[in-house]
């Protein structure tokens, strides 16, 4: 599962549990209770009249349609279920390269999400994504997306750098965009501080949001 958690006047977190057998509370609550210690201080942010950061937790439907006639049938079916965010993940999609045609994709579906908080994920292959697109490459894309409007959240890798993550930052210093930046282990859940660390690093970067996902095994 993913979802967006964390107790009011603590940081906007995303944490995600795949496969997890563990109850959500018991897996976040010794995060929340380190970075109390620690006096951490980020606000939450309020999207779309949606709190993340407060106390209720949020559930992301996550799509990888390939063309646009997918991406609108999986848009309808995803908001079907009332997700409270959909994230798209765009690297799936087979026209990643024509920049008006990923355009006009994006800004066909905006009127549907009036009331749903809209992630853009574009994960090149050393991510764990599809595409194999050089960070000049998948720059110009988010750009080009970002003109849209449609895009509440952008998330990008932590792994990809602070020249590259800056860059996205002056993007999105003019948008409504808030930046998430993301650290994912899909192997075992490390000890409490390194996860923690993870989250400042995350901060220290800029993030808005920071999120991270791990592979529990008990």
């Amino acid at each position: 599962s993913i979802s967006w958690t964390s107790p009011t006047s603590v940081p906007s977190l995303m944490i995600a549990l795949i496969s997890s057998s563990v109850t959500l509370p018991s897996a976040v609550g010794f995060i929340w209770r380190i970075l109390r210690r620690k006096s951490v201080d980020v606000v939450s942010n309020q999207i779309k009249n949606i709190e993340i950061g407060g106390s209720k937790t949020l559930i992301c439907t996550p799509i990888t349609p390939s063309t646009h006639e997918d991406f609108v049938s999986d848009i309808d079916y995803a908001l079907s279920q009332n997700p409270d965010v959909v994230e798209r993940r765009l690297e799936y999609f087979d026209n990643l390269s024509w920049l008006d045609y990923v355009y006009n994709t994006l800004t066909s579906i905006k009127y549907k999400l009036a009331n749903t908080i809209f992630i853009l994920t574009l994960r090149d292959n050393k991510e764990g994504g599809k595409c194999t697109l050089s960070q000049e490459d998948k720059l110009k894309i988010i750009q080009n997306a970002l003109k849209t409007d449609t895009i509440d959240i952008l998330d990008i890798e932590q792994i990809q750098g602070k020249d590259y993550i800056y860059s996205v930052k002056q993007m999105i210093n003019n948008t409504n965009t808030k930046l998430l930046l993301s650290y994912h282990n899909f192997e075992f859940t490390p000890n409490k501080e390194e996860i923690v660390q993870k989250i400042e690093k995350a901060l220290e970067l800029g993030a808005d949001i920071p999120k991270v996902a791990y592979m529990p095994h008990s």
